[in-house]
């Protein structure tokens, strides 16, 4: 039951960094508010060498990796409660984003959290099994 707790306490922690990191610590923009519903926009326009397209994929798979410990720390544990929590949070980051202007709403955001999210899961899957299997053997 401890270890529990600490799991659940960890989640919170990580999800309060992200929020940080996605909303408390960035700057409002001026300007129009930006909203790309285009899916894989970044990587079509790095293919076409628009100078943002390399800078904005990377950030795509930043999104990913950021997000792999939000799947693996999750204290639910079941795969379709886990892609309906990190599909909401997203999305309210983004649109938090959007209403303050602090910075693009994407689609791809989105979708890679999920995606980082499910990695981390997965992840998490893996190494209980191999310790399972540990256990099983002694």
């Amino acid at each position: 039951m401890k270890r529990q707790r600490i799991w659940v306490a960890l989640f919170i922690a990580y999800c309060l960094f992200l929020f940080w990191l996605t909303v408390l610590s960035r700057e409002f923009r001026t300007g129009e508010r930006v909203f790309k519903w285009q899916l894989l926009w970044s990587y079509r326009a790095w293919i076409a060498g628009e100078p943002y397209g390399k800078s904005e994929s990377i950030q795509n798979i930043n999104n990913i990796l950021v997000f792999i410990p939000f799947g693996f720390f999750f204290p639910g544990k079941q795969i379709k409660t886990l892609i309906l929590t990190v599909l909401i949070f997203s999305a309210t980051i983004e649109i938090v984003q959007f209403a303050a202007n602090l910075g693009w709403c994407e689609v791809d955001d989105v979708i890679c959290n999920t995606l980082g999210a499910v990695l981390g899961w997965f992840l998490w899957v893996g190494i209980k099994r191999m310790k399972e299997k540990v256990n099983a053997k002694t």
